[in-house]
């Protein structure tokens, strides 16, 4: 009877479960909210213990998919939300913890040369320091025998930045690409001739991804760089051609 919700974010809005890819309903339930403050929001329900899975999907093409783990527990037991932990060096996750005796603690820390976790009463922050796995043991306070749960981690490196690399443009017209990946927000740092192009990034919102809007002013050829807010820094061209 638990319910759990976690934001959605990255690709193409809006999202969507299939009815072929729900989780099991004799374990759980899920549907997608895009209404709300935080945005597009995944909301599981717990039926009863067990595991089971669910694809989310977006709207680019080709479709991007994300594979989402379901464990409900049984009520008493030990449980951390989420169990696994995946992300990379520029955002970190929370988790929170339920069930078994409170107060918690960090029974086994983290490998810190991979990740550093910020504990705190019934929750706490994993944020990255290097690429690689590591996992923590959280510990309860129950008697005469405590409860355990092990909470695996992966870091990874930053995403890649992802734009278009050539671009065709009409003059006088605008045409905007979407901007993924790397750490936003985005800025151009050089347009290479702006007698041929001018390009601007629109920033990302909830409903839809950051993009380079370029416009053609006359026939010719120029590029345009764009550079991330990560450190160090990414940087990518697109080429473009005015017709």
């Amino acid at each position: 009877g638990q319910v759990t919700s976690t934001m959605i974010s990255g690709g193409t809005t809006p999202y969507m479960i299939t009815e072929q890819e729900q989780p099991n309903p004799s374990v759980a339930t899920a549907r997608i909210s895009v209404i709300g403050p935080s945005g597009p929001t995944l909301t599981v329900s717990g039926v009863a213990p067990g595991q089971t899975l669910l694809v989310v999907r977006d709207s680019s093409k080709p479709v991007q998919m994300v594979t989402v783990q379901i464990a409900i527990h049984a009520i008493g037991s030990l449980a951390v939300t989420p169990q696994n932990i995946s992300t990379d060096l520029n955002n970190p996750v929370s988790a929170t913890i339920s069930g078994g005796e409170g107060p918690y603690y960090m029974q086994i820390r983290p490998n810190e040369s991979v990740a550093m976790v910020t504990f705190q009463g019934a929750s706490f922050v994993v944020s990255g320091i290097g690429r690689g796995n590591t996992f923590i043991v959280i510990e309860d306070s129950s008697f005469p025998i405590k409860k355990t749960t092990t909470v695996q981690i992966a870091i990874s490196g930053p995403e890649d930045l992802v734009v278009s690399q050539n671009v065709t443009a009409n003059i006088g017209q605008m045409t905007s690409i979407p901007i993924t990946g790397g750490t936003g927000p985005y800025i151009v740092t050089d347009q290479m001739d702006v007698r041929v192009a001018t390009g601007q990034i629109v920033n990302a919102t909830q409903n839809a991804p950051a993009t380079l809007a370029i416009t053609g002013v006359t026939a010719g050829e120029t590029v345009i760089v764009i550079k991330d807010s990560s450190s160090p820094a990414k940087i990518t061209s697109v080429n473009i051609v005015v017709n």
